[in-house]
């Protein structure tokens, strides 16, 4: 009997060692992949963001849906591709967005217009349109959970910090006529899978906002889904048909503004 007590006592704190090896650390993975995708030159990525604006008994809503392909990040022969549809009050809108060799080109609707733009700047711009991810150091919950050869990360935001980021993530939806607006941040919450190769292959965000336009506040709930088309390998990228387009001076257009 003693040695059975024995065997039945090894077995217990050889499977509670191997229980504390394979404890997942949210943190880490959720900081491995940050970086990991961070580093990738190429991407291929399509986001859809449903956003719903309330006002006493007036609401409004809007989507987003959005598929972008990027190559040569942060080098000097970036290309950047993008196609869309934004939905309002059942009204579709098509857009198309092309950057490379320094001009950026534009079709809203069939209006076409391009002008220049540094190659630092344009990164800049679609890096901020692109993140599906927030650093962790604003991440006031985070677990982990094995899912076949993937892991399902769930987490919460501290909101105060989460203003830059909301303002980077809504500037696609444009000031949509309001003028200047502020944030105050209520919630934040979401998922993010990542695969087997450490990569994130796609993210899922959900926020609860304050907006104050023109002295008057909105209640926004907006959900974010980004889903990674094959994180680290080549992308290749169709040119859209560049003639049409009409030139302008941005640089011109910003001292008028003033």
């Amino acid at each position: 009997m003693k040695k059975w007590l024995y065997v039945l006592m090894s077995i217990g704190v050889m499977a509670g060692a191997v229980g504390c090896g394979q404890k997942l650390d949210a943190r880490e993975i959720y900081d491995a992949a940050t970086e990991k995708s961070n580093q990738l030159t190429e991407m291929a990525m399509s986001t859809t963001t449903d956003m719903t604006m309330k006002q006493g008994e007036d609401s409004l809503s809007m989507s987003m849906v959005m598929d972008m392909k990027m190559k040569g990040i942060n080098t000097d022969s970036m290309e950047y591709l993008a196609e869309g549809t934004t939905t309002t009050l059942g009204q579709n809108v098509e857009m198309t967005m092309y950057y490379k060799d320094g001009y950026y080109y534009i079709d809203t609707a069939g209006q076409k217009i391009m002008y220049a733009m540094d190659v630092e700047a344009m990164t800049e711009q679609i890096l901020q349109s692109t993140e599906g991810s927030v650093s962790s150091d604003y991440l006031t919950e985070i677990t982990a959970e094995k899912e076949g050869d993937d892991t399902l990360l769930t987490f919460t935001a501290d909101a105060s910090q989460m203003s830059e980021y909301v303002e980077s993530a809504l500037s696609g939806m444009g000031s949509m006529g309001l003028g200047d607006i502020t944030y105050d941040i209520k919630e934040v919450s979401g998922e993010a899978v990542v695969n087997a190769d450490g990569y994130f292959s796609s993210t899922d965000m959900k926020m609860v906002i304050d907006m104050t336009a023109n002295g008057e506040t909105i209640s926004m709930d907006v959900t974010t889904n980004v889903v990674y088309e094959n994180p680290g390998q080549a992308v290749e990228i169709a040119a859209p048909e560049l003639e049409g387009y009409t030139e302008v001076d941005l640089s011109g257009m910003m001292e008028s503004g003033e």
